[in-house]
């Protein structure tokens, strides 16, 4: 890897006898060397710590870290760390100091953001979430209800209101696609021609059998009309 120093993207993937290992030094000593890299995705590595990468990686623009491991001690963001960063997925556990930090630094630059598992998805649904005023799409991949959650259908409105630049919003729950709808309706103004996608993978066989899938543009202030043949699901 020595001879790559003009390396613009990077994908690390840990098999699964090595699953989860510390990889935090040996990474470390990759970045260093490699301060133009663009774009990191990383898969069952462990050890990982933010802040290093945020320092070695200036000018990131795409992070994945997918079923990874955040190091105990990381620490929380500089309000300036990853100036460039445009899309992230998560699928990992953070502290929510961290969460927090990580989001409150790359709030302003987003534009895609894909959030997968309980943990990932439960962070961003705040009582006072955090403004991305650029996003313009978002991936909650959980088929959990609001309940599961612990979260409020009030806390939905108010991160649809934190996003008024939204295009694109996709989930995989069923009772989170209605209560975002609902919420929708309270907030069009602000979500004019937004895409709403139900992804009908992970229904449970009742959601399947009512052949709740639903794809649409909204191109009206005034009018939201969700059916499925003659039935009206949002009257």
């Amino acid at each position: 890897m020595s001879a790559f120093h003009y390396l613009r993207s990077l994908s690390v993937s840990l098999a699964a006898v090595i699953r989860f290992a510390d990889v935090g030094a040996e990474l470390q000593s990759l970045l260093k060397t490699r301060p133009r890299l663009e774009s990191l995705s990383l898969w069952c590595c462990g050890g990982l710590r933010l802040a290093s990468l945020a320092k070695l990686c200036p000018e990131l623009k795409t992070l994945r870290l997918v079923s990874c491991e955040i190091s105990s001690d990381d620490t929380p963001l500089h309000y300036d760390a990853f100036p460039k960063l445009r899309t992230v997925e998560l699928c990992i556990r953070l502290l929510k100091v961290v969460f927090d930090a990580f989001f409150y630094a790359t709030s302003g630059t987003l534009r895609n953001l894909r959030l997968v598992g309980d943990a990932s998805c439960r962070g961003c649904l705040h009582d006072e979430p955090i403004s991305f005023p650029c996003l313009e799409e978002l991936t909650l991949g959980i088929a959990f209800t609001i309940d599961a959650l612990q979260r409020e259908p009030e806390d939905l409105h108010n991160l649809l209101t934190s996003l008024p630049a939204l295009r694109h919003l996709s989930t995989d729950s069923y009772d989170l696609f209605r209560e975002l709808l609902r919420s929708i309706r309270q907030c069009l103004s602000d979500l004019v021609r937004m895409r709403i996608l139900l992804r009908p993978t992970s229904l449970r066989w009742e959601q399947r059998r009512r052949g709740v899938c639903y794809q649409r543009l909204f191109e009206s202030r005034d009018v939201i009309r969700l059916s499925h043949g003659s039935q009206n699901f949002l009257s």
